[in-house]
């Protein structure tokens, strides 16, 4: 027995009665999957060491999930105070409609914070999550790599200096001019989860002067996510092993296993259950060819969220547990990498619209902003997202007194342009008044659209905003931050 096996089994000794409680359900994993060969064990070993893990950080899933509130919680109140101050201090020639405020410390120290809780861990910044220059330009000068989903991203990361060994197609299914884009730019890895699509790679790659590597994509059941991308992508653990045998009678460069546990997942365990898959597929492998593959692509899912009343330390908890974790398997020898999105791109953002409209139906005050769920908002259609919306030039504390169940909606004519239907808002909130809405710089500007030619909301820099009422300077244009491109 290996000295890694070894240490799975003083941790297995060490909490035996813990592990009596998890062999069932390892058992029940490794009989569903059909093990039935002498790296049974080894396996096993894996997974039940995983569970342990698993049991061990539990705790995290009752300690941050917190039920949705009307109100910041105290969790978050200091930080939202510091966004309204950043608001005030914003020129009133920007108000009148909508804007966002970027915020290149935030998207800094949530980068920093990724880094710290998973030490080892290669992020691939998931673009789809925000695409906007400031980004991309930022991560790449950090010396991040990209997950890129489509022809039209790899170019756009191309054209900002990123070379294709920083970048991952990780879309498991893909057009023609995706897959030409990674052969045009030389991306370094794909995706795949059927046999058709490993068919047609082979096709596409066959005699080409670059051979991407490629990850077979698997799932499994997760608890608590907001969207499970599991119905859509990925294989069982048993198909993907013979999808990597696929590979290599096809002449592919099989690398190793990637998965995603689905969109804001708070719970923990989802991640432990996934990666003692991704193990277990890696060591069956091998048995079969001989060949051992250590590369897991543990995927994004990484949540971040102010309505719920959840904020940056709820963040921290998920993060850390999930890096327990990662330190686990790269004990073991696996070298891990990561797709984060949301997790670093939303608090980089706040929004502002203004109240445009106000009516009472049926007893209920109606607000009509300046943006909507055809732009910004979007995330109420597409990605069920919640939004706070806080008054820009009143107190927080206000919105516990003289407040009433109000509904909120965009400017469009469409009927479903509604963003909350049971949200506390003052009385009292006049026509004219500014509202923000915090941590919405994920899937946002991505899939605005100008429905009924409202055109999307125009970027402010924070430190250009600040540079300007320091040195009593002529701003650029709200939609222009004219940020270094990445060399």
């Amino acid at each position: 027995m290996d000295s890694s096996l070894n240490q799975w089994a003083r941790l297995n000794t060490e909490t035996q009665k813990r592990i009596t409680k998890f062999q069932p359900k390892s058992k029940k994993i490794a009989n569903k999957i059909k093990i039935s060969n002498p790296l049974t064990q080894r396996a096993e070993a894996s997974i039940i060491g995983l569970n342990l893990l698993s049991d061990s950080i539990s705790r995290f899933w009752k300690e941050i999930h917190i039920p949705v509130k009307k109100i910041p919680s105290s969790l978050t109140f200091n930080r939202i105070h510091q966004l309204q101050e950043n608001l005030r201090a914003v020129p009133e020639k920007y108000y009148g409609s909508s804007f966002y405020l970027f915020s290149e410390t935030a998207l800094a120290e949530a980068a920093e914070n990724f880094e710290n809780c998973l030490p080892g861990v290669t992020p691939f910044y998931a673009i789809k999550a925000n695409d906007r220059p400031e980004i991309l330009s930022f991560l790449a000068h950090r010396g991040w790599s990209f997950d890129a989903a489509s022809a039209a991203e790899v170019y756009k990361l191309a054209e900002l200096g990123v070379s294709g060994e920083r970048i991952i197609l990780a879309n498991p299914f893909k057009d023609k001019p995706t897959v030409e884009s990674i052969l045009n730019h030389a991306v370094c890895m794909t995706t795949a989860d059927s046999p058709e699509e490993l068919q047609k790679l082979a096709r596409a790659f066959a005699n080409a002067p670059h051979q991407p590597k490629v990850l077979i994509r698997i799932t499994l059941p997760s608890e608590g996510v907001q969207t499970d991308l599991g119905v859509k992508f990925g294989c069982p653990p048993i198909q993907a092993v013979k999808l990597l045998e696929m590979c290599l009678e096809l002449g592919l460069k099989a690398e190793g296993i990637s998965f995603h546990v689905g969109t804001q997942s708070w719970n923990p365990e989802n991640y432990a259950r996934h990666l003692e898959g991704a193990i277990w597929v890696l060591k069956e492998f091998a048995y079969r060819t001989g060949l051992e593959l250590k590369l897991i692509d543990i995927g994004g899912g990484f949540p971040w969220g102010s309505a719920d009343g959840s904020g940056p330390e709820q963040v921290m908890k998920l993060l850390n547990a999930v890096g327990e974790m990662t330190r686990l398997a790269q004990a073991e020898g696996y070298v891990l990498q990561a797709q984060p999105g949301r997790v670093i791109c939303a608090g980089a953002y706040t929004l502002v619209s203004t109240v445009i409209g106000k009516a009472n139906r049926n007893g209920r005050p109606w607000f009509y902003l300046s943006d909507g769920v055809y732009g910004a908002y979007n995330g109420v259609l597409y990605d069920h997202q919640p939004y706070l919306f806080l008054p820009v030039n009143r107190s927080i504390e206000s919105l516990r007194e003289n407040v009433s169940e109000s509904v909120v909606c965009g400017p469009t004519c469409d009927g479903v342009d509604i963003m909350a239907r049971d949200i506390s808002l003052p009385e009292d909130l006049e026509v004219g008044e500014y509202l923000f809405s915090p941590d919405i710089g994920a899937y946002s500007m991505v899939a605005a659209s100008q429905f009924n030619g409202f055109a999307q909301a125009p970027i402010l820099s924070q430190a250009n905003l600040e540079r300007e009422i320091l040195l009593h300077i002529e701003p650029t244009e709200p939609s222009e931050l004219n940020l270094p491109l990445a060399v």
